[in-house]
């Protein structure tokens, strides 16, 4: 799975992990420690949304709650880390 930062487009690939961050390549998003941060801005691991997700962030332009509500109209599937950051 892809997960990309909202606010710069890093997109970190599971199956590569992250070398800068000693992140194994193969790690899942989920085993990812929660304080790891953007290689390329800095930002918090809450600013990442699993790639479609993203995707609809940036198009939309709004907030979690109504690219929530695209993606439920879209059939996206909605991660937990979209669920989480939402409340």
């Amino acid at each position: 799975n892809k997960w990309e930062c909202t606010i710069c487009d890093y997109v970190y690939r599971e199956e590569y992990g992250e070398d800068k961050k000693n992140v194994e390549p193969g790690t899942l998003w989920t085993d990812v420690p929660e304080d790891f941060r953007c290689p390329n801005c800095g930002t918090e691991k809450g600013q990442f949304y699993e790639e479609s997700m993203a995707k609809i962030l940036k198009t939309v332009g709004t907030s979690v709650v109504m690219a929530k509500r695209l993606a439920t109209k879209l059939q996206l599937p909605l991660t937990s880390a979209t669920r989480t950051n939402a409340l």
